[in-house]
């Protein structure tokens, strides 16, 4: 009852303090940007505590929040306000990737190795096939494939299974650090994870080529296998520069070394957009190289990082769920809902043939 009374006093104190802000100009893009950001915090904490109360995942209400004080719902954050949020997003993956990257030692992820690329095989790729064709076979009933046919259909919904069939290390990291979950089960799921996110990269740069020459009539595959190359080569590549750089400093300086990892994240998540590399593949590339070739020492650093970075994850989830449209929930529910299913189901059936498999 004391969670939700709070709620209802910030809604009416940022209700109060938008009719306060300057009309145009910066400073109003100054004052809704930390407006935005506090309120988000504010009631994303207080969300997850209620949901923690009824032993549901902290995420949950972190989503939630997002959703009901969002432009989409109440309205207490407005589009303009999110949009301005792009850096706290770019930042809060950067985070999320590097601590994620800290905990892959590859020493302990070895034996695991079989499993982790069966269940990539069985459950992501086969569960991508799985929803690729549920949505062929709906395509009739969905607005936005009407038009399409034969093969250019059969590729486009190729490239949504794809997208649907998607992991979120972001996601993982913060379930594996409400529950504070570690062992074998832990890390077979971030590594299968990490692994699916560089799968899906390459199956969705393929698979949209395959679409765009099939529409337009022009095929480059040779640029195809460049672009997808400097994506993931190249992002690797910088994560290990990065890594030898937070290493360095971390070793010879010591001191402030949080504060140096932020300002790290910040650059990284700024220059990466502009250069067509993935940042999230950039910081876990960084972590896993600290985690494995760094002394214990600097590699500590890394896992310290999930307490001070607390009040980034909450704003990343709360956004994540700003940006939910409950009114094409609404109008695609019933796919949505059949859709969600066949992904539980490839995932559910990928894991199970995968674990015989190996016999893990």
């Amino acid at each position: 009852m004391k969670n939700l009374l709070i709620l209802l006093a910030l809604g009416s104190l940022v209700h109060t303090a938008q009719t306060l802000l300057p009309i145009g100009g910066d400073a109003h893009g100054a004052a809704g940007t930390a407006l935005a950001f506090g309120l988000l915090l504010l009631v994303a904490f207080v969300s997850g505590d209620i949901l923690a109360r009824l032993r549901l995942p902290k995420l949950v209400g972190y989503i939630f929040a997002g959703i009901a004080i969002g432009p989409n719902a109440i309205g207490l954050v407005s589009e303009d306000m999110i949009v301005q949020l792009d850096l706290i997003e770019g930042v809060a993956i950067c985070l999320i990737a590097l601590t994620a990257g800290g905990e892959l030692n590859l020493d302990r992820l070895r034996p695991l190795l079989p499993t982790i690329v069966a269940l990539t095989g069985w459950a992501v790729v086969g569960t991508s096939f799985l929803l690729g064709l549920a949505l062929f076979f709906a395509a009739p009933r969905l607005g936005f494939l009407q038009g399409l046919e034969g093969t250019t259909l059969l590729a486009f919904c190729g490239v949504l299974g794809v997208v649907l069939s998607a992991q979120s290390p972001a996601v993982v990291m913060a379930m594996l650090s409400e529950t504070r979950s570690d062992g074998p089960v832990s890390r077979t799921m971030l590594g299968t994870v990490v692994i699916a996110d560089l799968v899906v990269i390459v199956l969705f740069s393929g698979a949209s080529a395959v679409v765009r020459s099939l529409m337009t009539g022009e095929g480059d595959a040779a640029g195809t296998a460049r672009t997808i190359a400097w994506e993931l080569f190249g992002s690797m590549g910088s994560g290990i520069l990065v890594g030898i750089l937070l290493a360095y400093y971390l070793r010879k300086v010591r001191h402030n070394g949080s504060l140096f990892v932020v300002l790290l994240c910040i650059i990284v998540a700024e220059i990466t957009t502009r250069i067509s590399l993935d940042p999230l593949i950039v910081m876990l590339t960084a972590g896993l190289f600290i985690a494995n070739f760094v002394e214990p020492d600097a590699s500590s650093l890394v896992h310290d990082l999930q307490a001070a970075s607390l009040p980034l994850y909450l704003v990343f989830f709360a956004v994540a769920g700003t940006t939910l449209h409950l009114e094409l929930l609404f109008e695609f529910g019933t796919i949505a809902a059949i859709l969600v299913a066949l992904r539980a189901l490839g995932f559910g059936l990928g894991g199970a043939i995968a674990t015989r498999q190996t016999r893990s």
